[in-house]
């Protein structure tokens, strides 16, 4: 199996999965419904049945999906240790797959694998051209790192699905590291003012992913959990002109605008805000009580 049918198919099988969270392909956006998704997988074995020694996953609808362990033993003359995790919320993404594999006996399947993606239903409003046919082009922040070491390897998939159906997709490769904002080539097709589902997502993959089945060692590390934004939404109409002023909505609650998803405060930034608030009250009680020390007869 050639290195692009083998990645072309796994990809397929990897995005189906993501799919199968929900019934996507069947009925309207009226159908669709909002869901984050969060999966860590490991997958170690023979090709056929494949991961015969080990096939593990761990998938959430809210919070961190996370596999840390080694799998195999010197009977199936295999150890794979692996740290993968998944964390997904509408418009803001992470996911990281590393792997290290030590396999002695026959070529066998070694790849890990972190995913995150979400699901919502958007409606983008504007007057002079509700009801009529637009495009809907999409830019991303992505910033991650790629090595490998002995025969392994490890690679990321940007993946999106747009339409009342989802029946548009487009995915991106990144087989290096990588920092920056990309915006997607195609443009996608909507109708102002009417509902349609956009599903995006990132999956890491660490391991025999995109070679052969391997012996000997290897490693691989896709760290992509610093993260992927969603970060540009630009309506235009069929000849590109942009629609100022457009109003986004959607099923979810989540804020979406041209400049892609509003990110709910961080951890960190409630915790700072926090101790900032407190900061403030202790100086203003100190303030109080000096003056009142001041003016004390």
């Amino acid at each position: 199996m050639s290195l692009s049918l083998r990645a072309s198919r796994l990809l397929v099988l990897a995005i189906f999965v993501t799919l199968a969270v929900v019934d996507t392909r069947k009925g309207t956006a009226a159908t669709l419904v909002p869901v984050t998704n969060s999966e860590a997988t490991v997958c170690l074995g023979s090709p056929s049945p494949g991961c015969s020694i080990a096939n593990v996953g761990q998938s959430v609808n809210s919070g961190l999906a996370q596999i840390n362990n080694t799998y195999g033993s010197v009977a199936d003359h295999a150890l794979f240790t692996v740290a993968s995790a998944a964390d997904a919320t509408f418009g803001v993404l992470k996911a990281s797959a590393n792997g290290s594999y030590d396999i002695s006996g026959s070529p066998i399947t070694a790849y890990t694998s972190g995913r995150a993606g979400f699901i919502d239903v958007i409606t983008i409003s504007y007057a002079p051209w509700d009801g009529l046919p637009g495009l809907l082009n999409i830019a991303y922040t992505l910033n991650g790192t790629i090595s490998s070491g002995g025969n392994g390897n490890a690679v990321a998939f940007v993946y999106t699905f747009v339409g009342p159906t989802l029946g548009q997709s487009y995915s991106q490769r990144y087989t290096s590291s990588t920092s920056g904002t990309f915006s997607e080539p195609n443009a996608f097709q909507f109708v102002y003012g009417q509902p349609f589902g956009l599903q995006f997502g990132i999956l890491a993959f660490a391991g025999t992913f995109l070679i052969p089945d391997q012996t000997g060692q290897g490693s691989g590390s896709a760290q992509f959990f610093n993260t992927l934004v969603l970060t540009g939404l630009t309506p235009t109409d069929l000849n590109g002109s942009q629609a100022l002023g457009a109003q986004f909505s959607s099923v979810s609650g989540t804020q979406y605008s041209t400049n892609g998803v509003v990110p709910e405060p961080t951890t960190t930034v409630l915790f700072l805000m926090g101790i900032t608030a407190l900061i403030a009250k202790h100086r203003s009680r100190f303030r109080s009580r000096g003056t009142s020390d001041d003016t004390a007869p």
